[in-house]
């Protein structure tokens, strides 16, 4: 159908009227002679005769329409664009919370320096174990005569020393194996379900990788490590004493020259 245009009418109407107040004589106003007209057609008929948009003339109204949601957000423009960008900000905003909350638990969970766990993690996973009462093994680990690196190379040196440390520790670490560094030159290493056997044979592998060289910005670096060990509940049936045991494994290292391992005993 066709029908007038009351609002094609009036724009027409106010551009003539804004011509005449701007000056412009009336006489060279050209005069409209044509209908201001609009044309539209009802869905339902559309349907009926199978008649598709692309079909009909252009600016053509159609009555009834399919709602579609791209005709939704057409005749909701303004309410659906303040959607999205609420949308938007509220994805923006739970990606900066998760961010941030990764970030805050590495900062209480990782050693700053060498980035592999610190002593609160570890505290943390061991705590948890005592709670389940699971076997669980702590291997205990220093840096021999680290203070004498420290005096004669300087502390710059001796971080570097410490980072190629804990990245040695951290390349063989495994999900049943965890290493921490709990302060200074020590080292912690969390076993999960371990053997006498298989923590014997991952000292060995400490030691061992910690006599290659440490090539460091001074040069080659040489160093030994000292490594205590105890095991729950191969060592004791109270899980909250292995890590002093571990520590006392540690010291008989040291009491017998360093550069070696010790699993506890009797």
């Amino acid at each position: 159908g066709v029908s007038y245009s009351y609002y094609d009418a009036g724009i027409a109407a106010g551009q003539m009227a804004a011509q005449i107040l701007t000056g412009t004589d009336p006489d060279d106003i050209p005069i409209v002679t044509d209908t201001v007209t609009e044309t539209f057609f009802e869905q339902n008929a559309m349907d009926h005769f199978r008649i598709t948009k692309s079909d009909l003339p252009p600016n053509a109204i159609i009555l009834n329409e399919h709602q579609t949601p791209l005709l939704y957000y057409q005749q909701h423009k303004t309410m659906m664009n303040l959607i999205f960008a609420v949308i938007l900000l509220m994805i923006v905003i739970i990606f900066i919370l998760i961010l941030f909350t990764r970030k805050q638990h590495e900062l209480i969970h990782q050693d700053y320096m060498t980035k592999i766990p610190n002593r609160t993690y570890i505290t943390e996973r061991l705590a948890q174990t005592l709670e389940d009462s699971k076997p669980f093994g702590l291997i205990m680990m220093d840096v021999d005569h680290f203070k004498s690196i420290n005096d004669t190379l300087g502390h710059g040196i001796g971080d570097e020393l410490l980072i190629e440390v804990a990245r040695k520790l951290k390349s063989f670490s495994e999900k049943e194996e965890i290493f921490a560094r709990i302060g200074g030159d020590e080292f912690m290493g969390f076993l999960v379900k371990p053997s006498a056997e298989k923590t014997e044979e991952i000292c060995k592998r400490i030691k061992r990788m910690m006599h290659k060289d440490f090539h460091l910005s001074c040069g080659k670096v040489n160093i030994t490590v000292s490594i205590g060990a105890a095991l729950y509940p191969e060592h004791t049936d109270n899980p909250e004493k292995v890590q002093g045991l571990a520590d006392k494994a540690l010291y008989e290292v040291k009491e017998q020259g360093r550069d070696g391992y010790v699993i506890y005993h009797e």
